[in-house]
C-alpha cells in the first residue's frame, strides 16, 4: 500500500473512511476519488484534517449529493490541483472558503436531474455557486473550470471570469 498513488473507492462508509485516513500505509497516495459514498458531514470534516488529504493532487467526489464539502476546504491544501465535486447545498460557502492555492482545474457537476429530485439540494442557489467562483480569493491560480451544461446567464459570467479556460461537459461523456 505504501506505493499506491491513484485510489478509486465506491460506496464507502463513514468508519471505512475514518480507517482510510488513519491508514499509515497510504504515504504515496496522490489522487483520490470517491463514487457513490454519502458521508457524513462529520466524516468528510474528519478527512478534511488529515494528512491524507494535505498530500492530494486531486480529488473527487461523486455522487454524494448529501454531505457537506466545507469540511474539506476547512484547512489550506497547498498539493491539490485538481477538484472534482458535485454541487449541493454547501458549495457555494465552500467555494468561498476554499484555501486552495494552486488548485488550476475545478470540475462542477450540475446535476440538474438529481437536484430536482433530492429536496435537501433542491435549495442550491446556483447564483451564489457561481458567484462565489467567480469571486473565489483562496484559489488564486485556478484557470480551467468545467461543468455540466449550465444557463446562457451563468454560461457568460463564467467565461467572462475564466475565458478559454471554462467549458461544459456533456454528462453523457465520460469525467
Amino acid at each position: 500500500m505504501t506505493t499506491v498513488e491513484h485510489l478509486v473507492l465506491s460506496e464507502v462508509e463513514d468508519d471505512e473512511l475514518a480507517s482510510l485516513v488513519a491508514s499509515p500505509y497510504l504515504t504515496a497516495l496522490r489522487h483520490l476519488h470517491l463514487r457513490g459514498c454519502h458521508l457524513s458531514s462529520a466524516a468528510l470534516t474528519g478527512l478534511g484534517r488529515s494528512r491524507l488529504l494535505a498530500a492530494l493532487e486531486s480529488l473527487t467526489l461523486s455522487n454524494d449529493l448529501t454531505a457537506s464539502q466545507r469540511g474539506l476546504v476547512a484547512r489550506r491544501l497547498p498539493r491539490l490541483r485538481e477538484l472534482r465535486l458535485e454541487v449541493n447545498h454547501t458549495t457555494a460557502d465552500s467555494l468561498g472558503r476554499a484555501d486552495l492555492p494552486n488548485l488550476t482545474e475545478l470540475h462542477l457537476d450540475f446535476d440538474a436531474t438529481a437536484m430536482s429530485q433530492d429536496e435537501e439540494v433542491e435549495a442550491t442557489d446556483l447564483d451564489a455557486v457561481i458567484a462565489a467562483l467567480v469571486s473565489a480569493k483562496g484559489m488564486p491560480r485556478l484557470t480551467e473550470v468545467v461543468t455540466s451544461p449550465v444557463s446562457p446567464e451563468h454560461l457568460a459570467k463564467l467565461a467572462d471570469r475564466f475565458g478559454a479556460g471554462f467549458r461544459t461537459q456533456d454528462h453523457s461523456s465520460p469525467a
